[in-house]
């Protein structure tokens, strides 16, 4: 690819501009707290009807946190109503690993001070300088390949990239650069801005990524209990595991195949007819008998490798 070739997808146009400003506007549009809050509650709610997470673990709003820290670390009046009206797992939630959304990602509960002090520190690091006023911290990487998930109180969108900075392919990379007036030869964004990567990641209105996630885990596209990453992901193409008949790659494709046969059995998706503590009565022993199966597995390609 000539030079000429790739700093042509890097330059935004005018057009790049006055669609991104578009979209911020779109997201202005729908966004009121009420409407973010409910998308929040209804997505949480479901992992707890799912089994995933325990009942009772949701604090709901309106929550009390603690506003002379909020103001302190330079959050205005109307973000801090934001953060009282928004639902936040709880403890045994969040501090569980097995019950994260994203790989190595955790969800923070604003209503607790540590938290309330990492939502201006995303990327856990309190020498680099807070990020924009209008931002809080929704989630958190706990590794180094996780994620980072923020939302915009001023036009009510949903940052998500990881940590490693946001993809280089997109309509907001572009404008990014312009706004921010990266040189066409540097790559420096992605290493050098502290926590503002943001600046240059793709946003979307954040009714609408709540929303998302809600469908793609009722309708088991989704999968909670296996490893959000691969197991947990029926939308990922197996070909980037392996071709078929590679043993990782029918491993996933059995897990993810056992999951769904149980919940349907149980009645999912009829909330009706759902029959979650039978589920999760069943999950216990399908889980020790998939961890089993892991472990032949395992020992077995052990033993071919040591032949």
């Amino acid at each position: 690819m000539t030079n000429l070739m790739a700093n042509s997808r890097r330059t935004a146009t005018p057009e790049d501009v006055a669609e991104v400003e578009a979209k911020r506007q779109k997201c202005r549009e729908q966004f009121t707290i009420e409407s973010v809050a409910n998308s929040m509650t209804k997505f949480y709610n479901l992992m707890i009807t799912m089994g995933f997470w325990p009942l009772s673990s949701i604090h709901l709003p309106p929550n009390p946190i603690d506003t002379a820290l909020a103001q302190s670390l330079g959050y205005s009046a109307p973000v801090i109503k934001v953060i009282q009206s928004l639902p936040y797992p709880t403890e045994n939630v969040i501090y569980d690993q097995t019950l994260r959304i994203f790989e190595l990602t955790r969800t923070l509960d604003l209503t607790d001070r540590e938290d309330l002090q990492w939502s201006r520190h995303p990327e856990r690091d309190l020498d680099d300088p807070p990020i924009d006023e209008h931002l809080i911290t929704l989630m958190v990487p706990s590794g180094p390949e996780g994620s980072i998930v923020l939302l915009d109180c001023d036009i009510g969108a949903i940052y998500h990239y990881r940590m490693d900075g946001p993809r280089c392919d997109t309509l907001e990379y572009r404008v990014g650069r312009r706004v921010y007036n990266v040189p066409e030869d540097e790559d420096w964004e992605l290493y050098s801005p502290g926590p503002f990567k943001y600046r240059f990641a793709p946003f979307v209105p954040a009714i609408q990524w709540f929303d998302g996630l809600y469908q793609k885990y009722l309708t088991l596209r989704r999968l909670p209990f296996l490893d959000p990453r691969y197991d947990g992901d029926r939308d990922m193409n197996l070909a980037e595991v392996g071709p078929e008949g590679d043993p990782l790659r029918e491993r996933i494709k059995h897990k993810q195949d056992v999951l769904v046969e149980l919940y349907a059995k149980h009645g999912w998706p009829d909330f009706e007819a759902w029959d979650r503590d039978g589920f999760l009565a069943d999950w216990e022993m399908v889980k020790t008998r998939l961890r089993r199966e892991d472990k032949e597995q395992m020992d077995s390609e052990w033993e071919k490798e040591n032949q």
